[in-house]
């Protein structure tokens, strides 16, 4: 292993694991905005209206997530999903 290399996957002179793949999540925290929420204002906004059951746009949020997401469940934006972005990336790269 490359010095200054030691736990990582990449390494500036290239992959260390020959096996591995090009890009891979580690860790995070927090999902990130939603496809065509707005960005990151947007987005602030629907979570926002999603966690006041109260608030005008409630439950046509609810609903565009529902639909987004393709699940009924309640949104939790601090959910990341480690695994399944991981099945992405190998898809793309």
């Amino acid at each position: 292993m490359r010095a200054g290399c030691t736990g990582l996957s990449w390494c500036p002179d290239g992959p260390i694991d020959k096996g591995a793949p090009p890009a891979r999540l580690i860790a995070g925290a927090r999902r990130g905005p939603l496809e065509d929420s707005g960005g990151l204002p947007g987005y602030e906004d629907i979570t926002d209206a999603l966690a006041d059951p109260s608030h005008p746009d409630h439950d046509e949020y609810s609903a565009w997530v529902a639909d987004m997401t393709g699940s009924c469940q309640p949104f939790d934006p601090a959910f990341l999903d480690i695994a399944a972005v991981n099945r992405t990336l190998a898809t793309l790269f």
